[in-house]
C-alpha cells in the first residue's frame, strides 16, 4: 500500500499551496520596493526633460542675441510639458546672463520648479 502511494506521488507533478504562496509573497515584496524607486525615476526623468528644454532656450536666446543685440527676450516651449509652456526668457544686457526661477511647470504631469544662475539651469520635482 505504502509503495503504491509513493509511486503515485512520483507520478504527480506540480506545485505546493506553500511553495505557490512564497512565490507570491516574494513578488509582493519585490513590487513594494520596486514601485517607489520607479516614481522616484520618473520624478527625475522630468526634472532632466525640463532642464535641457531650458538649457537649449538659453543657447538660442544666446545665439540670437550674438546676431541681433537688440533681441533680448525669447520665448519657448518645453518639451512634454502641459502647463507652465512657453516660457519667457530676459538676457540681461549688461551681463550676458540669463537668471531668474521657472515654476508652475508640469512635466508628464509632474511639477517642476527650474532655478536660471548664470546661464545654469538646475530642476527639481516640486
Amino acid at each position: 500500500m505504502i509503495s503504491k502511494l509513493r509511486g503515485k506521488m512520483k507520478e504527480e507533478k506540480g506545485f505546493t499551496l506553500i511553495e505557490l504562496l512564497i512565490v507570491v509573497a516574494i513578488i509582493g515584496i519585490l513590487a513594494a520596493i520596486a514601485i517607489p524607486q520607479f516614481a522616484k525615476y520618473k520624478k527625475k526623468a522630468a526634472a532632466s526633460a525640463a532642464q535641457s528644454s531650458l538649457a537649449n532656450c538659453i543657447s538660442e536666446l544666446a545665439a540670437t542675441y550674438a546676431d541681433d543685440s537688440s533681441v533680448t527676450t525669447w520665448t519657448c516651449s518645453i518639451a512634454k510639458a502641459t502647463a507652465g509652456s512657453p516660457v519667457t526668457l530676459t538676457l540681461s544686457t549688461s551681463t550676458g546672463q540669463v537668471s531668474g526661477t521657472v515654476s508652475g511647470l508640469k512635466v508628464n504631469g509632474i511639477d517642476i520648479t527650474c532655478t536660471i544662475s548664470n546661464n545654469e539651469v538646475t530642476c527639481s520635482p516640486s
